[in-house]
């Protein structure tokens, strides 16, 4: 997932970066890297869960739900949270990543049945000993 400004800024794109030494790369559910998107972009534009309820015009139990992780969203309600800050998400697929299962591989669909959304998982890096 990347994220990017809107207007001059828009061609700025926040990318992970390789793994340095003593860090490790995770996979992320989409969600829960668009959660983290969104409580960086608080941090960078500098408001509270209170003031993001007030540009959603929600209450902040709700703007606190957008934050948790263990909480589930829906990815438009994050990137409508996203377009108040002034960013948008956009989810990129890419070939070549490793792939790490925890549930047996399903069959592919048969031709008549419709193909059905997977969850596409985002990177991120965690430092080891913390």
């Amino acid at each position: 997932m990347m994220l990017h400004g809107n207007g001059a800024r828009d061609s700025l794109a926040y990318r992970t970066s390789p793994a340095r030494r003593g860090e490790i790369e995770v996979s992320l559910p989409v969600e829960t890297a668009a959660k983290a998107a969104l409580y960086s972009a608080m941090q960078e534009v500098g408001i509270s869960k209170s003031e993001l309820a007030k540009r959603l015009n929600v209450n902040e139990k709700e703007a606190r739900r957008l934050l948790d992780p263990k909480h589930p969203s829906k990815l438009t309600r994050v990137s409508d949270a996203l377009a108040v800050l002034g960013r948008r998400m956009r989810v990129s697929v890419y070939t070549g990543v490793t792939e790490y299962r925890t549930a047996a591989p399903r069959k592919p669909p048969v031709a008549s049945e419709p193909a059905k959304a997977s969850t596409v998982g985002s990177r991120a890096r965690v430092r080891r000993g913390q």
